[in-house]
């Protein structure tokens, strides 16, 4: 079926009309190449943090999974509905919009998580659905992205929220994209299709410290967000000597015991 696609970008979310209006689409697609990418940017940034959402609902909430973990009053309760809430909608978003994409093309996603759907759509996907036969489907995705990524920002990153650069280098592997430029990606249990092959990743390592951190961090990789060191492995003693980095693991530590979670009793920092 032929698509007559405007000259004008048809997304609410383009140019203001005080900054020089809508942008041209170029006559490919609904929206211009900007909103695309925009959109594409969004949905890699939500499976990015939903790692983050979830530790973030699951540090509300006290060691027996009932009651969230508040100061006082209602705030609690509040804040834990609305993070579930936030990953709730996300959720439901991401898969709308795969099931479109698999009734309508019958291209299936290598996983069903939230952020692997999110991935899959901003990799494979946003191209098809911006130039969608139905402008209306087109305009909508990426405002629904948009508001998505934003809602689950607040949620997984509160105001006061830093992230702090640490000198490590990122010690995991980059897959090579496919020969047409599409990205290999993991099924459910992380499995990568025969045949992917690896470079090292060139990225470093940051920590996101909450105000009200109830948990050490991950550290994430600044390039690939999936790439994470949980706490686990990197309070650890001989993760720190492979690092070859001791002065930006007692950096990290240093920040993040103003939290109280910290248990220094079971991790040597050498200085």
């Amino acid at each position: 079926m032929r698509v007559e696609y405007p000259v004008l970008c048809a997304s609410g979310r383009c140019r203001p009309d005080e900054h020089g209006g809508p942008r041209e689409t170029g006559g490919r697609s609904h929206v211009c190449p900007v909103c695309e990418d925009r959109a594409r940017e969004n949905l890699d940034a939500l499976a990015a943090a939903w790692p983050d959402l979830q530790k973030r609902l699951t540090a509300l909430r006290s060691p027996w999974g009932s009651e969230p973990v508040t100061g006082g009053g209602s705030t609690g309760i509040d804040l834990d509905e609305r993070v579930s809430g936030t990953a709730h909608a996300a959720a439901e978003l991401v898969a709308f919009y795969s099931r479109l994409v698999i009734a309508e093309r019958g291209h299936t996603p290598p996983a069903a998580s939230p952020s692997s759907l999110a991935r899959w759509l901003a990799r494979s996907q946003t191209p098809w659905l911006c130039a969608h036969p139905d402008q209306g489907v087109a305009a909508s995705y990426v405002g629904d992205v948009a508001d998505a990524w934003r809602d689950v920002r607040a949620a997984a990153y509160p105001v006061g929220t830093k992230t702090i650069r640490l000198p490590l280098r990122c010690s995991k592997l980059c897959p090579v994209p496919h020969d047409d430029g599409t990205m290999p990606e993991p099924d459910d249990d992380g499995e990568w299709p025969d045949g992917t092959r690896f470079v090292p990743c060139p990225g470093g390592m940051t920590a996101t410290i909450h105000p009200d951190l109830q948990y050490v961090p991950d550290l994430v990789c600044d390039l690939n967000h999936g790439h994470r060191v949980p706490p686990a492995e990197w309070q650890r003693t001989g993760w720190k000597s492979a690092a070859k980095n001791q002065a930006a693991t007692h950096r990290l530590l240093q920040t993040v015991d103003t939290s109280g979670v910290l248990d220094r009793s079971s991790v040597r920092v050498d200085t």
